[in-house]
């Protein structure tokens, strides 16, 4: 058994993985599956008590020096304001929080977080040095949640919630966005199919919804625009390529990376159930212990 009693698991994928709706049952699936051996919480990060993070803080003053070189990294210096080291700093801290916890736990603790630090570093314009890395709170594992670009599309696509009372999408935005969705799904839909995908998605979530001859237009657009489906597949292939890069950093680095898929299909209480066998397999592995920051 690790000697701090608990395992950190960053939950990450690309957007439309199905992270948060997996999240939410996740943590009864893996203490049943154990029969109640480990406890299991998902890290709510607004409900952590300020004075734990302050004591958690005092002991852990380097954090600061970490902080503001991650954020200086990720931003570039020019780019750094108190608000984007804040929330760097916040990530960090949470990651010693948890290890805190579980120090004082006498049960074994899983804490799962979604949108934790690896996510921040799989959406770095460039690699993080293994340098830096190296001074990163890292978690114990990365819980990769992976699905094809249909998948991910469209599960971003139905998602989309007006913000504000106000519609996300207005103006030419629609059309940019409806470009996109057009480039990945014309691979395996039909365009007559395509086009009635973005009608349903335009009438919810765009103002004004649109009409039917943009629609026509967009899809149009990407059947005889070849230049245009490049430009689109390069900028996902740039964030799954990104991913691939911080995965083989994390492994060099001796943090585990499972990857579970989770494409349109999928039985989420098989996925449940394939996940708990994963991370408790890990958790009573020896060799956590060493790797662990």
């Amino acid at each position: 058994m690790p000697e701090e009693n608990g395992i950190i698991i960053n939950v990450t994928g690309l957007g439309g993985a199905g992270k948060s709706t997996l999240l939410r049952d996740l943590p009864k699936a893996i203490e049943r599956y154990s029969n109640d051996a480990v406890t299991c919480t998902l890290v709510d990060r607004s409900k952590v008590s300020r004075l734990h993070l302050v004591r958690v803080a005092l002991g852990n003053p380097s954090l600061l020096v970490v902080a503001y070189q991650a954020c200086s990294y990720f931003y570039g210096p020019r780019w750094l304001s108190l608000k984007r080291y804040r929330t760097w700093y916040g990530r960090l801290l949470i990651h010693r929080y948890c290890r805190y916890v579980s120090s004082k736990k006498e049960k074994p603790v899983i804490f799962l977080i979604d949108q934790g630090i690896l996510q921040f570093l799989g959406m770095s314009a460039t690699p993080f040095p293994k340098t830096l890395l190296s001074r990163i709170p890292l978690p114990d594992a990365d819980l990769k949640l992976v699905v094809d670009r249909k998948t991910s599309v469209l599960r971003e696509l139905y998602r989309d919630k007006p913000v504000g009372g106000k519609h996300l999408f207005t103006g030419d935005a629609r059309l940019e966005r409806g470009r996109f969705v057009a480039a990945v799904l014309l691979k395996t839909e039909l365009p007559a199919e395509v086009g009635a995908i973005l009608e349903k998605w335009g009438a919810k979530f765009c103002r004004p919804p649109l009409a039917a001859d943009e629609i026509h237009h967009v899809v149009e657009d990407i059947q005889k625009d070849r230049g245009l489906r490049k430009e689109i597949g390069n900028k996902l292939a740039q964030r799954e390529d990104a991913y691939a890069r911080v995965a083989q950093v994390l492994e060099a680095l001796g943090t585990a990376t499972l990857r579970i898929p989770n494409d349109h299909g999928h039985d989420p209480r098989q996925t449940q159930a394939l996940i708990a066998r994963k991370i408790l397999s890990l958790f009573v592995g020896s060799g956590l212990a060493e790797t662990r920051k």
